[in-house]
């Protein structure tokens, strides 16, 4: 499958097998780390407003929250460029990072938003959306975070892209 966008001799520098790949990883990640939470405190996860203790119990959320939105586009782009030889455009390298936070868009949407909140709801899920606001049960809801979501990823995808296809990997010599 090649992109119209894209020089044909570009396009071979993109793997789609390392989008998915790491979409699913990142996925992964970030789904166990709101599972966790929503155990621990699911206060963390509410948008009203909440107490002290709260508080810092979000900031601790958002620390590894950031460092997977970051941290795996990243690395997935310094790997890419690995995969091929050092060679690594800022449009491939964006596309590649890119394509990682709309998988993971998706399934958000589709596995976490709309089967598991939506349609399965499971107990754990009950007992938060009794106290949670009865906007979460709505389809739209969910769509719109979405799309919130596809802009809010543009952000770590630049970021990626341009500190992934730079990277250089310093190797100390010893004689």
């Amino acid at each position: 499958m090649r992109l119209t966008f894209i020089p044909k001799s570009d396009s071979l520098h993109l793997s789609p097998n390392r989008i998915v790949k790491d979409g699913l990883l990142l996925s992964g990640l970030m789904t166990g780390l709101i599972l966790i939470v929503a155990r621990v405190n699911p206060d963390i996860l509410s948008r009203g407003e909440v107490d002290e203790k709260t508080k810092k119990q979000r900031a601790l959320f958002f620390i590894p929250s950031l460092s997977f939105l970051f941290g795996i586009p990243l690395l997935s782009t310094i790997l890419l460029r690995k995969q091929n030889n050092g060679k690594l455009s800022f449009a491939n390298a964006f596309l590649n990072a890119y394509s990682i936070g709309v998988l993971v868009n998706l399934f958000d949407l589709l596995v976490l938003d709309y089967l598991l909140v939506l349609i399965w709801k499971p107990g754990f899920i009950k007992s938060l959306a009794k106290e949670a606001d009865p906007m979460y049960s709505s389809y739209l809801f969910h769509f719109k975070a979405f799309l919130r979501g596809m802009v809010i990823t543009l952000v770590p995808s630049l970021v990626a892209a341009v500190f992934g296809r730079n990277y250089k990997r310093q190797v100390q010599r010893i004689d």
